[in-house]
């Protein structure tokens, strides 16, 4: 387990275990330990991962089990391609007196070849010492790589106040410019492209950050919200996407309010109650709006690298920010400690092949505070 952590961006919660998981659980899980546990299993409960207490004489016979254990094993590789599989040895030792346990121990080594075969990356651990039986990951400096620039947009009236502003379309505030001026004048490198949501905040501070490359006279795709064209929003030397399913969470009923308006109001008792889990009051729901997110700024990294893109900008929302974070960085953290300040941001590094194979970022580093950034009303 400890070998297998250090090699991937995976911690132990990510693991199931074969001793005690369901087979829902095996083909959804991130990684797997004591593979070799849940085919014994199917051997001892019917070759369905279901307990039936059945006496000896009627647990699975030898070549159920083997087509019991092929079917999971190439189900396993259909529907849960990247997981990561741990599988201790079985076949070495005193052969199993016993019809059963030879079974087994046939059972596990096809499944664990068949295993390997599929993988891109095998290892053989003996004392937590990693010996790489096969490596077929493309080589790094042969994948395309995009370093991607994520930047929360400036600060609104709404922000300072600390309301909730996600679907209200507020401007920046004379504070908001401030902050996105110190952030593109703390030295920003050129952009190929760059992808906007279509609020105003967002708009007005990817016009601040591009500065000079703003202008007039090149051809950009400005659409709004609900994907009309939007004159808006100026031309720029840079190319400017304007990606409507980057726009921030829609608050319902709590859009335009802060804690303290609402703290009487039992529905956002309610609200935080459910640790902020359940859907906004006439709003949205915030496991689909990650989703949404997640989808959309796929959708873009997919057009940017059929473009052959090698640096893009982002500005967006910082709830954005934290659903892109939260599945797609190395680290795993939850959801709100990804949060940022209004002008920062992170720069990742995305790696076509490891981000269209596992959806994840080869690398993280967070956008410096520029110099007499506050942390005064940024929070919403």
């Amino acid at each position: 387990m400890d070998f297998a952590v250090s090699r991937t961006h995976l911690t132990p919660e990510d693991f199931t275990d074969g001793d005690t998981c369901t087979r829902e659980e095996l083909l959804k899980a991130r990684g797997v330990r004591h593979f070799e546990g849940y085919i014994r299993r199917l051997l001892e409960e019917g070759g369905d991962g279901a307990a039936l207490a059945q006496p000896a004489q009627e647990q699975t016979q030898p070549a159920q089990l083997a087509q019991s254990a092929q079917e999971l094993t190439q189900a396993l590789i259909r529907e849960n391609p990247d997981a990561v599989i741990l599988c201790a040895e079985v076949g070495l030792g005193v052969v199993p007196p016993d019809p059963a346990g030879r079974a087994w121990r046939e059972a596990v080594g096809r499944s664990a070849a068949a295993l390997a075969a599929a993988s891109d990356e095998v290892w053989r651990v003996m004392c937590g010492i990693g010996l790489c039986l096969k490596d077929e990951t493309p080589a790094a400096e042969a994948a395309a790589c995009i370093e991607v620039y994520m930047v929360r947009h400036g600060a609104t009236a709404g922000n300072l106040k600390q309301r909730y502003i996600g679907a209200t379309d507020e401007p920046l505030c004379m504070e908001g410019r401030e902050q996105i001026r110190r952030t593109r004048d703390s030295g920003l490198p050129e952009f190929d492209q760059c992808i906007v949501s279509p609020l105003k905040r967002c708009r007005e501070s990817a016009q601040i950050l591009l500065g000079e490359s703003w202008t007039d006279d090149s051809q950009c795709d400005h659409r709004s919200r609900d994907g009309r064209q939007d004159d808006a929003v100026r031309n720029t030397a840079v190319p400017v996407r304007i990606s409507p399913g980057l726009s921030e969470c829609h608050f319902g009923t709590f859009e335009g309010k802060n804690y303290l308006e609402m703290a009487d109001d039992p529905r956002y008792q309610a609200w935080v109650d459910a640790d902020g889990k359940t859907a906004f009051p006439d709003g949205e729901d915030p496991e689909a709006f990650r989703d949404r997110i997640c989808s959309a700024f796929s959708a873009e990294m997919k057009q940017l690298f059929a473009s052959q893109a090698h640096r893009a900008l982002f500005v967006f929302h910082g709830g954005c920010i934290m659903a892109i974070m939260e599945r797609c960085a190395p680290e795993r953290r939850a959801f709100y400690e990804w949060h940022v300040k209004n002008g920062e941001g992170f720069i990742v590094t995305v790696r076509q092949d490891e981000f269209e194979r596992r959806g994840r970022f080869s690398a993280v580093r967070a956008l410096s505070r520029p110099a007499g950034q506050t942390e005064k009303g940024n929070d919403i």
